[in-house]
């Protein structure tokens, strides 16, 4: 599912091996396909769960969408009466059977390896997927029912629904069945052998399923925001809070795996970073010169390094950049 290759344009600028692990390549556009593509496969295997319900301020929604109409899964929806028009537009595209970039992959399904050893997708669907987004038609999986609610307070609301209804709640803070899908991911970056990551966070469920399953054994660094940085506050403080950041999907305010992100970082002998405006705006425009298009949130990853450089911290090749 993966996209992991060498970049030579930043390798080259850095003086180091780095490598770009880009999530912007699965079906739906980020890392949360692994996460709901297992997650929500086993929930239809046991058989036992009638409803999901699932609050999101814009990937994880659109994943679960998207897996849940390939499983035939029952799955509502709340988002914020605030949500952007482009986020509301992906989630119903892949609600009303939408296809992106690639298929889905089961548990288990076999990588493929260029000459050199670097991973370039699954055995079904090798190399990188097609540029254009969604480009494929839409095409209805199976008897599912995806019901999308606009609310002031999604959690709020997503909470009491579970509660009066007995349905499932799909977050991935606090369920670790979210964590599954990431011994997939790990299993191609282990053939590189990383000895540092870089990972754009905002709940920390996609650092806490790599070191779970990463036999490797990396430095982590998670990185954050100037707005929203519960995970990494006790790392980096040289920074200045701003109100707003261009990294809008970093949002989780709570923080309910922040003791587990931190014995991660500390362990691993790496650190947490606060980014801010100006230097995701940096680190976005130079993956736009690695020909890399992405958001602003997947930028995160490649500014934390670039700050960590900067504050000569010590950081080991080969480096894995996740773009998620």
């Amino acid at each position: 599912m993966s996209n992991i290759f060498l970049s030579k344009f930043l390798s080259e600028k850095y003086g180091r091996k780095i490598f770009i692990c880009d999530e912007t390549k699965n079906p739906t556009g980020s890392h949360k396909d692994h996460s709901f593509g297992v997650w929500l496969e086993k929930i239809k295997e046991e058989g036992n769960i009638k409803d999901s319900v699932i609050s999101s301020s814009g990937n994880a929604a659109a994943s679960a969408a998207y897996f849940a109409r390939q499983f035939g899964l029952l799955l509502h929806i709340f988002v914020s009466e605030k949500i952007s028009k482009e986020k509301l537009e992906k989630i119903r595209f892949f609600a009303d059977g939408g296809v992106g970039n690639i298929l889905p992959f089961r548990r288990g399904g076999l990588r493929q390896q260029s000459e050199g050893g670097v991973v370039i997708g699954n055995n079904n669907h090798p190399g990188s997927p097609p540029a254009g987004g969604f480009a494929t038609p839409p095409s209805k999986g199976g008897d599912s029912d995806i019901e999308i609610k606009l609310v002031a307070r999604p959690k709020f609301e997503a909470a009491k629904a579970v509660k009066e209804n007995d349905w499932l709640l799909l977050r991935s803070s606090i369920n670790d069945d979210a964590l599954l899908g990431y011994e997939f991911l790990a299993k191609e970056l282990d053939v590189i052998n990383p000895k540092t990551i870089f990972i754009p966070s905002s709940s920390g469920t996609l650092a806490a399923g790599l070191a779970k399953f990463l036999k490797s054994k990396p430095a982590f660094h998670l990185v954050q925001t100037t707005k929203v940085n519960t995970l990494v506050k006790n790392f980096d403080q040289d920074f200045v809070p701003e109100e707003k950041s261009l990294a809008d999907a970093i949002v989780d305010l709570i923080g309910q795996r922040r003791p587990q992100a931190e014995e991660i970082i500390t362990s691993s002998g790496g650190f947490g970073w606060v980014i801010n405006n100006k230097e995701i705006e940096s680190a976005r425009a130079e993956l736009k010169e690695a020909g890399i298009e992405c958001s602003y949130t997947s930028a995160l990853g490649l500014a934390g390094m670039k700050k960590a450089v900067e504050k000569n911290f010590e950081v080991r090749e080969p480096i894995v950049i996740i773009v998620t």
